[in-house]
């Protein structure tokens, strides 16, 4: 009964975004791009290409870059994964956009996270919390002063480092006690 409703859901969804006319979809979550690509489209047909936002920007940057005038001073580091990336190369494609901002300053990062994003880390508690340790080692190493998700469902995930004990004080990421 599973495969069958899914089946149905990826139909209408195919369906109702074919519906939209449109010859472009943008999507902001991973997951349903790789979805949408890896299995929807090779079931149904779509008659639409897909981006990620990202992608969307970045084309844009041209138009964008007269737009960001205010300077915002700030070091930051990008939560980055490799799973996505190899899809849609929007590790860099964040990168250089962040760095349009005048005053932003993106602060390289030895820490890559595996996979699409951290949903999928979060059946394994263990290395979550490794990525986010890592990935605040990494930031208060480098002095960033906040950390930038590019991902919905990291945010997320990353937010509650504050309920972990981490805290955001005098402009830089600091560990509580």
């Amino acid at each position: 009964a599973n495969l069958i409703a899914a089946g149905g859901m990826a139909k209408r969804t195919a369906q109702n975004l074919v519906d939209t006319g449109r010859g472009r979809v943008v999507a902001w979550c991973p997951s349903c791009h790789v979805h949408m690509t890896d299995v929807i489209s090779r079931a149904h047909d779509t008659g639409f290409s897909l981006s990620h936002f990202a992608e969307l920007l970045f084309e844009r940057k041209d138009r964008l870059a007269p737009l960001l005038k205010r300077p915002v001073p700030i070091k930051v580091i990008l939560h980055e994964h490799n799973g996505f990336d190899r899809t849609v190369p929007v590790n860099a494609m964040v990168r250089a956009l962040l760095g349009m901002i005048p005053g932003v300053t993106v602060t390289p990062s030895e820490v890559t996270t595996p996979g699409y994003m951290c949903a999928p880390l979060v059946g394994m508690p263990a290395v979550l919390q490794d990525v986010c340790a890592k990935t605040l080692a990494s930031a208060r190493a480098h002095g960033a002063e906040a950390l930038v998700t590019i991902f919905h469902q990291c945010h997320r995930e990353l937010l509650g480092l504050e309920a972990d004990g981490h805290q955001h004080e005098g402009g830089a990421l600091r560990r509580r006690g």
